[in-house]
């Protein structure tokens, strides 16, 4: 890593970097270092706990997760940190760690507005999606 003497121009990132490699950023599944290890992060809609993006897609997606807490369903447990319990209804993919609360909306903002160009893939097979409201993608169907 050439940091500070890196050939490219950063804005946001360079000052996210500084902050991200001072801390500890131990993923709460893995226990690596989420930037050591050259991962994205996924962070969670609900709570500020740190996660390699690979490691909490998989948990989100497992079935062995369902007999660990029976007051839950399964489709409520995986909706929620795997640390805390608190509902997350969406993962955001990111190189960096949030410093703060308006960094991490600026970091979620910037995701769902990419997302919004990209055709819903139900939305233009169907003619709905099954996720209404909730979909991030842009609810475009074929022309017509």
């Amino acid at each position: 890593m050439k940091g500070e003497f890196c050939d490219y121009t950063h804005t946001l990132t360079t000052v996210s970097t500084s902050v991200n490699s001072t801390g500890d950023f131990t993923c709460g599944i893995c226990l690596e270092n989420v930037v050591e290890t050259q991962k994205k992060f996924g962070l969670l809609s609900g709570c500020d706990h740190k996660f390699c993006l690979e490691c909490i897609r998989q948990w989100r997606q497992s079935d062995n997760n369902k007999d660990e807490i029976s007051v839950f369903s399964s489709n409520m447990l995986v909706k929620h940190c795997p640390s805390c319990r608190k509902e997350s209804d969406y993962v955001v993919p990111s190189p960096i760690f949030p410093f703060n609360q308006q960094h991490k909306e600026e970091l979620v903002t910037s995701y769902r507005e990419s997302l919004q160009r990209i055709t819903c893939k139900y939305f233009k097979q169907y003619g709905a999606c099954p996720f209404g409201n909730n979909c991030f993608y842009k609810h475009a169907g074929p022309a017509k």
